[in-house]
């Protein structure tokens, strides 16, 4: 994404996203190497940001999301991360309605 149409920032986590030319959204999520440097840690996020992505119904929408966590979610404590992600997800379907 050189230029993102939208973009949303949580604590420890940004979205960006930009319109596709399909009729569902993909979804990338970039947990870095050198900020979670155990795999565990790194396909935990995934997981999470992938089944919280599907809770939230954004297959019929057509965008083309990426995910970004930085280090600092991980100091957050689990119903804070749960929050967050919520809050990404709020922000981001309000960015929707306004565009």
């Amino acid at each position: 994404l050189s230029s993102p149409s939208h973009k949303v920032s949580v604590k420890g986590v940004t979205l960006l996203a930009v319109k596709n030319i399909y009729s569902f959204s993909r979804l990338g999520i970039i947990a870095s190497k050198r900020n979670f440097p155990k795999a565990v840690k790194r396909n935990y996020l995934k997981r999470f940001i992938r089944e919280s992505f599907r809770q939230h119904h954004f297959n019929d929408k057509g965008f083309d999301i990426i995910v970004i966590y930085r280090r600092d979610f991980l100091t957050l404590l689990p119903d804070e991360r749960v929050q967050q992600v919520k809050n990404l997800w709020q922000k981001f379907h309000g960015l929707l309605k306004r565009s």
